[in-house]
């Protein structure tokens, strides 16, 4: 008879402790992809966390802004530089190579090189300081 007992307690015990798990990996859930943008396009805006801040990729050199928007003050809208430098030559620049891939980080993403593999750690901020390519992620570790 105890046992009939003990089973269905930790069934519940189970149960119970598995629900807030499946309610934290929703909570971590990284940004979504953009989404209804051509594949191939030479632009792409990609959402962050920030209900008024999305990121505007040149898809054919790595080059990268943060846009932001606002409904009410319209000195706060426009875009900030992220990354002004191109991430190959001209001559192998093309529209969908390079990427964004959100993280859990809300202010970091991965840019990657679809052609190369080659990745960098990027970083929005409304402080310039904290703007920019953070790490080169090709490189390996010792």
């Amino acid at each position: 008879m105890r046992a009939l007992v003990i089973v269905p307690a930790f069934a519940l015990l189970f149960f119970a402790e598995a629900q807030p798990v499946a309610a934290q990996a929703k909570h971590l859930a990284a940004a979504p992809a953009p989404t209804s943008q051509s594949v191939d396009a030479r632009f792409a805006v990609f959402p962050t966390e920030n209900m008024w801040t999305v990121l505007l990729l040149d898809t054919s050199d790595g080059r990268i802004w943060q846009m932001q928007y606002s409904i009410s003050d319209s000195a706060a809208a426009g875009r900030l530089v992220v990354n002004s430098h191109p991430l190959v030559a001209p001559a192998d620049a093309r529209a969908g190579r390079f990427t964004l891939c959100a993280t859990h980080n809300m202010f970091n993403f991965i840019l990657l090189d679809q052609e190369d593999g080659r990745a960098w750690q990027v970083q929005w901020s409304p402080e310039a300081k904290n703007r920019g390519i953070a790490n080169d992620l090709s490189v390996e570790l010792q």
